[in-house]
């Protein structure tokens, strides 16, 4: 006779049973799905924050494995050439800037852009409120600081001072590290003004309480797209489905991040590694200020660029001679793959 008792434990049992099975299952599955998978290396521009959302939202959502990709996510670290590294063959795909590409390629590396999740440009530059500074006809004379010591920012001077008639000479572009945060740079006077980016930095600031004033680039008619997806030729001529799925995948992620902020913050503190971006509210304020960049209007689709911009650049930086061979622009970007 089966008692109470026994009937309890017998139920016991078959539950346990029960989740083990429904537990290996799962491990199995997931290891049988990741053999399917086509596995990418992908390298952002920076430590992981919310400027990337849309990527880890959507590795967190499944829409890279909905997609038939799995995404490994390799860190970028302060001695990372995401450009180099995927000409080298180290990763498949890189989140770089346009300056960046072009200058790559002006030294021999064959690589393509096939989105641009950014159509305007975070940088912008900052300077104390008290500091007499209006505008780039105030920089003669002055240190401008270039923070990380990148192209991108030395072309930005270049134009700033080129469109109110100075030229580079006219004033002292100094290399900046990481070791101190821009509100330092500019309090210790290590420079008069300085580089940042719009969506990150400038949450110190106003935390700190401290008073700036902004000169934007866009103002004086400079406006690049921003963290563009670099692959090498040889790669897209071999795996465009891919490139394909993993596009598709991470505009999917930053529609629905830029749907729900919360959801994006969730997903992306999920990767975050740096302590410096473990705040919330910080990597709110991240996503907030993409936002606008990423799609300035509700009929801007995202990762399409334009051959006009492109051109511009190119004439611009070989002007400045940043870029010295004759460059076919487009040759270096292509649309095709877009959803």
């Amino acid at each position: 006779m089966i008692t109470l008792r026994n009937k309890t434990q017998l139920w016991l049992m078959l539950s346990v049973s029960l989740v083990v099975a429904i537990v290996f299952f799962l491990i199995w599955q997931r290891i049988v799905l990741r053999g399917l998978l086509k596995t990418v290396v992908f390298e952002p521009k920076w430590v992981n924050q919310a400027q990337f959302a849309g990527i880890f939202v959507a590795k967190e959502r499944g829409y890279f494995q909905m997609n038939g990709l799995n995404v490994v996510i390799k860190e970028f670290g302060f001695e990372t050439n995401t450009v180099k590294d995927v000409a080298d063959g180290k990763v498949d795909m890189v989140l770089t800037t346009p300056e960046a590409l072009l200058k790559a390629v002006d030294g021999g590396a064959d690589l393509v852009a096939v989105a641009s999740y950014f159509q305007s440009s975070p940088m912008l530059i900052v300077t104390l409120r008290d500091s007499g500074i209006s505008s780039p006809a105030d920089f003669k004379g002055k240190l401008l600081g270039n923070k990380g010591g990148n192209i991108e920012e030395e072309l930005l001077y270049a134009l700033l001072l080129n469109s109110v008639g100075l030229s580079t000479s006219e004033a002292k572009i100094v290399n900046v590290g990481f070791e101190t945060r821009e509100t330092d740079d500019l309090r210790l006077r290590t420079v008069n003004v300085i580089d940042l980016y719009r969506t990150d930095e400038l949450y110190f600031f106003n935390r700190d309480k401290i008073a700036y004033k902004l000169i934007y680039p866009e103002q004086f008619g400079i406006n690049t797209f921003s963290d563009i997806l670099v692959v090498r030729r040889d790669y897209l001529n071999k795996n465009q489905k891919t490139i394909k799925a993993f596009i598709k995948a991470s505009i999917q992620g930053w529609e629905k991040a830029l749907s729900d902020y919360n959801l994006a913050v969730g997903d992306t503190l999920k990767n975050v590694t740096d302590a410096n971006y473990k705040d919330f509210d910080h990597q709110m304020f991240i996503i907030k200020q993409s936002a606008p960049l990423i799609r300035p209007s509700p009929a801007q689709s995202i990762g399409a660029m334009e051959a006009d911009r492109w051109s511009n650049l190119y004439l611009q930086m070989h002007k400045a001679g940043l870029v010295t061979r004759n460059i076919n622009v487009d040759e270096i970007f292509t649309n095709s793959l877009l959803p």
